[in-house]
């Protein structure tokens, strides 16, 4: 399965959707939720194409409303939070920035809470790793037994943290928000990061960051073992 964290598009337009629309073959499944770039157009596309699309509501079905915020792929459960940026196309797919305020990290912090009181998550998927902040530092100061691997995007940089139990995974960039990103310090190549994991109970044994080179194609990774 092949989990993106937000970004596919640029503004989300109609135009775009379409052209992006076969993406959901890259993976058995596809799971995605929203970023700044996306809207609410591209997301019920991907989710009208076949693509697991989560939100804080749960996951979207068209024409349905909302079916159940942790949803189940080959074993793993997973929930997802769109991105309070989101474009929307009553407002013709305007730019809503990229920032995010103390508001928005505490609701996401009290959403957090009410999921894993209500029960397990293995994979929380959101776009944005400030709006995380908050909890994040409250899952390290009051450690559970197993908290949820988290998958961020958004910044365009690899990243792999595991501290006091918590594992934070961002693969990079696959082009997100076009080729003059590529021009940035340490973007400069495209990443994707591989999780290893096991089953019953899941857990991450290591995490592959991949980085290729746009130009020539050539590869490089680099395994990071957490157990």
């Amino acid at each position: 399965m092949v989990l993106f964290a937000g970004d596919l598009t640029d503004r989300g337009t109609p135009l775009e959707s379409a052209a992006t629309r076969r993406v959901v073959a890259a993976g058995d499944r596809f799971i995605a939720v929203s970023g700044n770039h996306d809207s609410d157009t591209s997301m019920r596309r991907l989710a009208e194409e076949g693509a697991i699309v989560l939100t804080r509501h749960g996951r979207y079905l068209p024409g349905v409303g909302y079916g159940p915020r942790v949803v189940t792929v080959r074993g793993v459960r997973i929930a997802g939070y769109d991105s309070p940026n989101e474009r929307r196309s009553a407002d013709d797919y305007a730019d809503r920035g990229a920032s995010v305020t103390e508001g928005q990290r505490a609701a996401f912090s009290g959403w957090l809470r009410r999921l894993l009181d209500r029960g397990s998550v293995d994979v929380v998927m959101v776009h944005e790793p400030q709006l995380i902040a908050d909890a994040v530092a409250e899952l390290r100061a009051e450690p559970r037994v197993r908290p949820p691997v988290i998958v961020t995007g958004h910044t365009h940089r690899q990243r792999v943290e595991l501290v006091r139990g918590v594992l934070e995974v961002n693969g990079g960039t696959l082009g997100a928000g076009g080729t003059g990103n590529l021009a940035e310090p340490e973007a400069d190549a495209l990443g994707l990061a591989v999780l290893r994991y096991a089953a019953d109970p899941f857990r991450v044994v290591a995490v592959d960051t991949v980085r290729i080179d746009p130009e020539s194609g050539s590869a490089s990774a680099q395994r990071r073992r957490l157990r």
